[in-house]
């Protein structure tokens, strides 16, 4: 249940950041209007628009049923996906935690970890008696192999290759 609920809230909290209901330090995206320059001019997104609200979207249901224990299979695997495309797009800074790809990793293997373990007794998922059925190594592994999978086909639909920069540019 702890699990759940750090992974769970981690998600609500960046939701809601990106809505503008909770605010972020300086130099990271809080608001709508900075997660549309952040998806567009900064990340390459094709429809940055249509990006940012996704993933609003994503995380904020996902943290919902993730919270509540509901079918957390999909759940793990929207966070799996969002988080996975993270680490793609931080791979060449390397492993550093200020804008590499380690805390994203951590968080992926926790979300995946919580796949397997499933949401517990106290949950609605436990409280059906569906919680073995949604649980186990079986379904950790087939939402790790989808999340990477949709991450690929999402970012070669989704995004747009920077131009590269020129040399003698200011």
């Amino acid at each position: 249940m702890a699990l759940r609920a750090v992974i769970g809230g981690t998600f609500l909290v960046h939701s809601l950041t990106f809505l503008g209901v909770l605010s972020a330090p300086a130099g990271h995206v809080s608001g709508l209007r900075q997660g549309l320059v952040a998806f567009g001019d900064r990340l390459h997104y094709r429809w940055p628009k249509l990006m940012l609200w996704l993933v609003v979207a994503g995380e904020g249901v996902g943290a919902i049923l993730c919270l509540s224990g509901f079918l957390l299979p999909l759940p793990c695997f929207i966070f799996a996906l969002i988080v996975g495309q993270g680490i793609y797009m931080r791979r060449r800074h390397g492993f550093t935690l200020e804008e590499g790809y380690e805390h994203h990793l951590n968080l992926f293997v926790a979300i995946i970890a919580l796949a397997a373990l499933g949401a517990g007794s106290v949950s609605i998922d436990g409280m059906l008696g569906w919680n073995d059925a949604l649980s186990g190594v079986s379904v950790a592994v087939s939402v790790a192999v989808l999340a990477v999978v949709m991450s690929v086909v999402f970012l070669s639909i989704m995004r747009v290759r920077p131009a590269p920069e020129r040399a003698g540019r200011a």
